[in-house]
């Protein structure tokens, strides 16, 4: 930063020596003075606002390194959830960086993944009570407005 000093007092001198005139001397320093003080005002409000960005950075660092540290690596088998049909506890399986589909050891319903973690809810009607829950809400195959009513169960 003591190089662009340097340039900056060098052209002020420059002008400074350029104008004869005292008052245009007096006036053209000035609005440079209140140039160089704006400017320095900016720079040290960038530098704080990059300060704080830099502590939030620091911060978001800390709680992925907490996350990662917590779940663990692919190999970790400390990875659980619960069964979407029976609420079974059940350990979720990684393979190539995605959940795979596992049979619930309790009521032996496959979990398809894709299903557990999809966003979009899908009503019983489908192909009737079963099809999105697996019979677990109960719902009469032939009642309208509680297929309606009935959605996927989410993880």
């Amino acid at each position: 930063m003591s190089s662009f000093k340097d340039r900056i007092t060098k052209q002020v001198a420059m002008i400074n020596n350029t104008i004869s005139n005292d008052d245009e001397r007096v006036k053209v320093l000035g609005c440079i003075q209140e140039l160089i003080q704006e400017f320095t005002t900016h720079v040290v409000q960038l530098t704080e606002r990059q300060n704080e960005i830099d502590e939030k950075l620091t911060d978001v660092f800390d709680i992925l390194t907490n996350i990662e540290s917590t779940i663990g690596d692919e190999d970790a088998d400390n990875l659980f959830g619960n069964c979407p049909y029976c609420g079974e506890e059940i350990p979720l399986i990684l393979k190539n960086g995605n959940f795979a589909d596992i049979e619930c050891p309790n009521c032996h319903n496959t979990i398809e993944m894709e299903m557990v973690y999809e966003d979009d809810t899908t009503n019983c009607q489908q192909n009737g009570c079963g099809s999105c829950c697996g019979g677990s809400c109960n719902i009469d195959d032939n009642d309208n407005e509680q297929k309606n009513n009935c959605k996927k169960k989410k993880k």
